[in-house]
């Protein structure tokens, strides 16, 4: 069982980070090869589309970029996706948006309906995020958009088999919380290699 995981926050020492690569281990020590993607590490060889400018892939095509054709290898030689990302002012931060536009360039055809039919071998996502709003302020007010475009993005790309595990109020968190939170986390990494 191959395992992208990917993580969209700039500090390793985060509680983001911290949910990562704990999931990692854990996924690595229930027998699952896990490719790492740290989107931050990489933020320099990301190609960003900037349109008419002559810049990022609107010139050229995506194929002229390395980070492109290592990222649609990484991507369609995994049978999971795990990914771990804060929200940012109610949505992804803008670097996994990105890296989802660059992976809707190559993992779909289309053929009819709303959504793609799929070219990689993904059955199931588990995304993790957190943010500093209570999850009641973000699920009546705000309807947590980026997980909505996250799980539109994932339908689309015909992965229909997936969780998503949400933590707010991240500033009132105690180390007990940060520990309960873990373990149900833990809970879903053995769900994502059923």
């Amino acid at each position: 069982m191959r395992v992208l995981a990917v993580l969209a926050h700039p500090n390793k020492d985060s509680l983001s980070g911290h949910m990562f690569y704990t999931t990692v281990e854990q996924l690595k020590a229930s027998g699952a090869e896990v490719d790492v993607l740290d989107l931050y590490v990489r933020k320099d060889e990301i190609p960003y589309y900037i349109p008419g400018s002559g810049q990022g892939w609107s010139e050229g095509g995506l194929m002229q970029f390395p980070f492109y054709s290592e990222n649609k290898e990484r991507f369609m030689a995994a049978d999971r996706l795990f990914v771990v990302y804060p929200i940012y002012w109610y949505a992804v931060p803008g670097i996994m948006k990105n890296w989802l536009d660059i992976v809707t360039n190559y993992a779909w055809k289309f053929e009819k309906g709303p959504y793609g039919t799929p070219l990689h071998k993904i059955k199931k996502a588990l995304v993790i995020n957190s943010a500093s709003m209570s999850n009641w302020f973000r699920w009546l007010r705000t309807r947590n958009s980026g997980s909505e475009m996250l799980k539109e993005t994932f339908k689309f790309l015909g992965i229909w088999n997936y969780k998503f595990y949400e933590i707010g109020s991240t500033s009132k968190l105690t180390q007990a919380k940060v520990d309960g939170h873990m373990a149900k986390i833990l809970q879903r990494s053995d769900w994502l290699l059923k």
